[in-house]
């Protein structure tokens, strides 16, 4: 089972996007917007994880055992690479293919794939109103029962 470790998160999403949340949510001023930036992140990468499409350019470590065919798949999309290396830390030979997967050389062993995800408008828009129903679920303190049917929409 692969690992995922989010690096780094670009908070331009959740400045580009908090006012039209707060719309949203109908919060009439400024004095929760701390709170509600952080709500917009988490509901960014929930649903991006679970609709395994970037939103957000993200940078996520992910470390994998390299299945006996060598492919290794990306998750969100993959997007531009940072590093390869075998496990212990040795660079890795690999080549690039379609749909954010590499071709490992080598079998049977773990690899370590950083990566920065590369954010898709259409599925931006396509997501963002899961986004926000997510975050507003979140907000409102609703049960786990509820966020899940709301990712559910995400697929």
């Amino acid at each position: 089972m692969p690992r995922l470790e989010l690096i780094s998160f670009d908070d331009g999403f959740c400045r580009t996007y908090l006012e039209q949340f707060k719309q949203y949510a109908s919060v009439p001023d400024d004095s929760r917007d701390a709170l509600l930036h952080q709500l917009l992140r988490s509901a960014v990468l929930r649903v991006q994880e679970f609709a395994d499409t970037a939103l957000a350019t993200c940078t996520y470590r992910e470390t994998v055992a390299v299945p006996a065919n060598g492919v290794v798949r990306l998750y969100m999309g993959g997007g531009e690479l940072v590093s390869v290396e075998a496990q212990d830390g040795t660079e890795a030979r690999y080549d690039p293919l379609p749909g954010g997967r590499l071709q490992m050389f080598f079998r049977d062993r773990e690899a370590v794939i950083t990566y920065t995800t590369q954010p898709e408008e259409g599925d931006r828009e396509r997501l963002l109103p899961t986004v926000f129903r997510y975050a507003t679920a979140l907000y409102d303190g609703e049960e786990a029962s509820v966020l899940n049917s709301i990712l559910r929409e995400a697929v």
